[in-house]
């Protein structure tokens, strides 16, 4: 989602983490919300 686009602040990129953070709480599905933070981590170091 964000790993061409480097000019994405990180101020947005927590912003936007949190709200797909949230959404999937509410959704109580840990597997996708596991997935999703791995996921995260790569693509938050190669965007920096």
């Amino acid at each position: 989602m964000y790993t061409q686009d480097k000019l994405l602040s990180a101020k947005q990129m927590q912003k936007d983490w949190e709200k797909y953070f949230g959404m999937y709480v509410a959704l109580d599905e840990k597997d996708r919300l596991i997935t999703y933070g791995k996921n995260w981590k790569k693509v938050f170091e190669e965007a920096h």
